[in-house]
């Protein structure tokens, strides 16, 4: 018998890798790198911001940001405009087209998670979602018990 531990990695692992492909499915012909998608939520959210600070906001590395958003500026999706105070720095704004193309890719994905939803009766769910908030609450209580300095990359 598995330890529960063990299952419930291999299970997340599992779950996380099909419903990604199952996006990955739904985008396809996008030609938009899906997790760009989460960038320009963040555009968004708060206009003019640079790459530095979408990188730090979405938890990435700069260099994959970057490169995302010079895919998304190329497709027409985001427009640099400099900072008019600090001309070294570019600002980032989602264009017309990008907002017509986040709203479409967007509602292409809350197709897909209700078709795998729908999958589920309403007392299982109601199950799954206790199991995710016990399961976000020990993943706050471990980032918050973990010193500073002391995480690993």
């Amino acid at each position: 018998m598995t330890d529960p531990r063990v299952a419930v990695g291999e299970i997340w692992r599992d779950v996380n890798r099909t419903i990604h492909e199952r996006f990955r499915q739904a985008w396809r012909g996008t030609d938009l790198y899906p997790g760009a998608m989460f960038l320009l939520r963040h555009l968004q959210a708060e206009p003019g911001l640079t790459v530095s600070e979408l990188s730090r906001r979405a938890g990435l590395v700069k260099s994959g940001v970057s490169k995302l958003i010079d895919q998304a500026d190329r497709m027409g999706l985001v427009e640099k405009r400099p900072d008019p105070a600090d001309q070294r720095l570019q600002r980032l704004f989602l264009t017309e087209q990008g907002t017509v193309t986040m709203t479409e890719m967007e509602s292409k994905g809350q197709a897909t998670w209700l078709a795998i939803i729908k999958q589920i009766s309403p007392a299982d769910l109601a199950e799954v979602e206790k199991g995710l908030r016990i399961l976000q609450e020990a993943v706050v209580a471990a980032a918050n018990a973990t010193p500073k300095g002391d995480e690993r990359s």
